[in-house]
């Protein structure tokens, strides 16, 4: 089994859409995340056969069964599946640090056969050992095919 740590902001989007989108309704799946970030996203899932699991703030969106507890939720849920995207889990808060959430998330999962994982994230912070396993995106453009690229040389 392999993991993909999926953060959503700068990663999903990108400051430029953001500003773009503006327009759109409010619970448009597409209001805050960009249909081509979501392809590169897909085959990524399909093509290295990945769990996703949502470490992003945007899992406080969700219960503790992943169902949306609002529009945003919903949205992201809509997003995801125009896409075959399914969340497989989604990281607890752990003293707000994303490193500590996915570490405690490993270790709470430590039966499962998990082979390899990446964390796909725009946050410049220490990742401390997880750092072979991050691919760090730019905020301002969020997931590249460059940053795809990448995923081979974690996963091997």
């Amino acid at each position: 089994m392999r993991i993909l740590f999926l953060d959503v902001d700068g990663v999903l989007n990108s400051h430029d859409y953001l500003g773009r989108s503006e327009a759109l309704a409010e619970g448009d799946p597409y209001k805050y995340i960009e249909r081509d970030k979501l392809a590169i996203l897909q085959e990524l899932v399909y093509g290295y056969d990945f769990k996703v699991v949502l470490h992003s703030t945007w899992k406080n969106l969700f219960d503790e069964r992943l169902v949306p507890v609002n529009k945003l939720g919903k949205a992201l849920l809509q997003a995801l599946a125009d896409f075959d995207i399914v969340l497989f889990d989604k990281t607890l808060t752990v003293d707000y640090e994303r490193q500590l959430e996915i570490v405690a998330w490993l270790k709470a999962h430590a039966t499962l056969p998990i082979e390899n994982y990446i964390i796909i994230d725009d946050a410049k912070i220490d990742w401390q050992e997880l750092r072979p396993h991050v691919i760090q995106t730019n905020e301002w453009y969020g997931l590249t095919r460059e940053d795809a690229r990448q995923v081979s040389d974690i996963i091997g």
